[in-house]
């Protein structure tokens, strides 16, 4: 993601020996690398930039190999992280009760009729039991300073591919796992409506 000053590009890595979480700080230009801070969790996901121009990061939380596989589930470390855009500074970090599920994805979305911006976190489960997974959310959503899970239906089957803001402060979130999209609005924060079946 670009800085708000347009002059670096924020990059989510991994430090392979350690595991960790990265943020490269590289020059727009030229890519160089000219800092690098800690994203503080693993794997992080993605990047977007908050209306003050701090980053705001999806740390995945999943173990991996060098061969990308999945490893010791139960030692997932996932949360959302906020970092000062100068210095790389830890502003605030939220995590979720459930440590099973991985915040992934995120989107902006701004509700008019409450003059309120809210983030949306496409999320997907990692619970041994399928059925758990299955009926786990997809959706978390950061209202102001709380990190929040409005609609806890399993209708994503667990996973959400990818998440986008909608209409009227809303989100849209996509499922493979069931070939289907669905929508969340926050005037009906406990529902998940399908708005499209593949």
């Amino acid at each position: 993601v670009v800085s708000r000053g347009g002059d670096v590009i924020y990059t989510a890595e991994t430090d392979t020996r350690s595991g960790r979480g990265r943020i490269g700080v590289r020059d727009r230009i030229s890519l160089k690398k000219i800092d690098e801070w800690d994203s503080h969790g693993l794997e992080p996901h993605q990047l977007l930039l908050d209306e003050a121009g701090n980053l705001m990061i999806a740390n995945g939380g999943i173990l991996r190999t060098a061969a990308d596989k999945k490893f010791d589930l139960h030692r997932m470390e996932s949360s959302l992280v906020r970092l000062d855009d100068r210095r790389g500074r830890l502003l605030r970090q939220w995590t979720l009760e459930d440590r099973r599920l991985s915040l992934r994805h995120l989107a902006w979305s701004h509700w008019p009729r409450m003059d309120k911006t809210q983030l949306g976190v496409a999320l997907q489960a990692e619970h041994d039991d399928a059925a758990a997974r299955a009926a786990a959310p997809i959706l978390a959503v950061l209202d102001g300073d709380d990190l929040q899970l409005p609609a806890r239906a399993g209708d994503g089957a667990g996973y959400a591919g990818d998440i986008a803001p909608a209409y009227n402060g809303g989100f849209a979130l996509s499922s493979n796992q069931v070939g289907r999209a669905l929508l969340w609005h926050p005037a009906m924060p406990e529902k998940l409506t399908p708005i499209v079946e593949v």
